[in-house]
Order: C-alpha cells, then structure tokens, then sequence
C-alpha cells in the first residue's frame, strides 16, 4: 500500500512539474534544459536512494540496539525470552531472527512514510504551479545560444 501511494504521489507530479520547468524556457533553450531536468532527475534519484538507504541503517542499528538491551536484561525484562532460553542457543538464534525481521520490517515501513509524505507535499507544491504564460509576458524571440 506504501508503495502505491509513494508511486501514485510521483507520477502526479513528475510530469507537470518537466512540463512547467521546460516551459518556462524560451524554445531556443528548450533541447538544454531537457538534458539538464534528465540528468538532475538523475541525480538526484541516486543521491535520495544512498540517503534513505543511511537513514534506514541508521535507524535499524538503533532500534537493534534498543531492544538488544531488553533482551539482555532476560526473563525479568521481557518473560517470553524465557522461552527461547529454555530451547538453548538455538532459540535464542530463532529469537535474533525473529527481532531482525521485524526491525527490517519498521524501518522500510518509516521509510516509505517519510517517502509518501514527500510526494504528497510534492503534488500540493505541484497543484500550486500556474499553467500558460505569465501575465504581460511577450512571445519569447529566436536567439542563437551556444552551450
């Protein structure tokens, strides 16, 4: 459902957003600045990608760590590990296991809200986008330009 949401939020503003950043130029510069809304689209897909792929390492040490220190105390702590002590060190593995799955679970799931409120801000910013022309704005005239 995160997923969904995440691609229906992007594919709502991706293209009004190319479309009004290519519009605004003059047509003399219109070949340029599709290479440069490609490359930074690029870009900046990489460099969002290593950044959530930080956070959710970041946070899945933290949350391992947290409850890592609940396990630790024992049976006191949390009386179910009682149960997994009594099977030997191989409950305790089915017990590590259990606990790093459902970390991995909640730190993608952070991660796709964080995502998902993102492109909802991005569709609102997008809504907020004025279409045609500016008012007074005058037809834009042919120049040579070099790149």
């Amino acid at each position: 459902m995160n997923l969904a949401i995440r691609n229906l939020g992007l594919g709502l503003s991706m293209m009004p957003i190319m479309t009004a950043g290519l519009a605004a130029l003059p047509p003399t510069l219109s070949s340029a600045g599709s290479t440069m809304n490609n490359v930074m689209r690029q870009v900046i897909s990489s460099v969002s990608v290593a950044a959530l792929t930080g956070m959710n390492t970041d946070a899945a040490q933290q949350l391992l760590a947290d409850r890592g220190a609940l396990y630790s105390q024992g049976a006191q702590m949390l009386p179910q590990i009682a149960e997994y002590q009594a099977q030997g060190p191989g409950g305790m593995v089915g017990l590590y296991t259990m606990l790093t799955n459902e970390i991995t679970t909640q730190t993608y799931a952070n991660g796709f809200y964080l995502v998902a409120v993102m492109s909802l801000a991005s569709v609102g910013l997008t809504l907020a986008l004025r279409s045609g022309r500016a008012p007074g704005a005058k037809s834009a005239e042919r120049e040579v330009v070099e790149v």
